[in-house]
């Protein structure tokens, strides 16, 4: 993952060039695919020239912490975890028709836990990614 992306959203419309790859990595995230949803966002983040690169980096490295979180790394967990926190928090709580606020605060609860723990984790801090109202043609359905 050697690919840098500007900081923040992209300015005007938002625009998924592949939207029903980023919907299959909505679904296989909140099923705790996250292997699988890290491998199909990489493909959509690797072919993005715009700002919204940024935002899949986030993506992936929030479901490649929880892969590792789920499989005991905790300290791997941690670390993308927070990077996952750093790269998605310059973007608006509501973005792409995703609730980005919810996941961010879902993944520092998982830091949280993450912090105080000795041993296995209870595996009900691992966040899901929300659909947003006002995005009700997204092609992920109802929340």
């Amino acid at each position: 993952m050697g690919k840098r992306a500007p900081k923040g959203p992209p300015p005007g419309p938002e625009a998924v060039k592949d939207p029903q790859a980023l919907a299959a990595a909505i679904r296989q995230f909140n099923s705790w695919r996250f292997w699988e949803c890290h491998e199909t966002l990489e493909e959509l983040w690797r072919a993005e020239e715009t700002p919204l690169a940024h935002f899949y980096h986030g993506l992936i490295k929030a479901a490649a912490g929880l892969h590792h979180l789920v499989r005991g790394n905790h300290r791997g967990a941690t670390i993308l975890l927070r990077g996952a926190v750093d790269l998605l928090s310059s973007f608006p709580p509501r973005y792409m028709g995703l609730d980005v606020e919810g996941l961010i605060t879902g993944l520092e609860g998982c830091l949280a836990a993450l912090e105080g723990a000795t041993g296995p984790l209870d595996l009900r801090v691992i966040p899901v990614i929300r659909q947003v109202e006002e995005a009700e043609a997204s092609p992920w359905g109802p929340s």
